[in-house]
């Protein structure tokens, strides 16, 4: 198959490889990684160093890899992207896991499992609102934990 690609799109196809992989890749040790994406990625780099974008990506001689340069991966552009991503995971994340939390807490587990979908949505979208709400206004503020001493 062959992709005709603009100069920009090849700029930005590697801007989107990189961070696909970083967030598929990147919490993995290397024995767990997705080698599909890598090879993925690494095709995609192949690709950029030899049509001029040796600024994002260079061979590392010794492996025969490609790798991001560091400035492009410490770029405030590419840096942006992950803390965008990482603010908005945690926040969704925090919310989801309090509000099933305390939606299987305050029904209970075999009342949950006898909800209909429409039902369970609805109830738990309420804790949903109430945590997205509440940390909306106060932020990580409004986060202690509260048997700290125990430990």
């Amino acid at each position: 198959m062959q992709i005709e690609l603009t100069k920009e799109q090849m700029i930005d196809l590697v801007k989107v490889v990189y961070l696909g992989n970083w967030m598929i890749n990147g919490v993995r040790l290397q024995s767990e990684r997705a080698k599909k994406f890598d090879e993925i990625e690494q095709i995609i780099y192949s690709r950029a160093a030899a049509n001029g974008l040796g600024d994002m990506v260079e061979l590392d001689s010794s492996c025969g890899e490609y790798y991001p340069t560091s400035g492009f991966e410490e770029s405030e552009e590419i840096e942006g992207y992950k803390e965008d991503y990482d603010e908005e995971t945690f926040w969704e994340r925090l919310v989801d896991k309090m509000a099933n939390r305390d939606f299987i807490a305050g029904f209970g587990e075999e009342a949950v499992r006898k909800m209909g979908d429409h039902e369970r949505f609805e109830k738990l979208y309420e804790f949903i609102n109430k945590y997205e709400d509440y940390f909306e206004t106060r932020g990580i503020d409004g986060l202690k934990a509260v048997d700290l001493e125990d430990l």
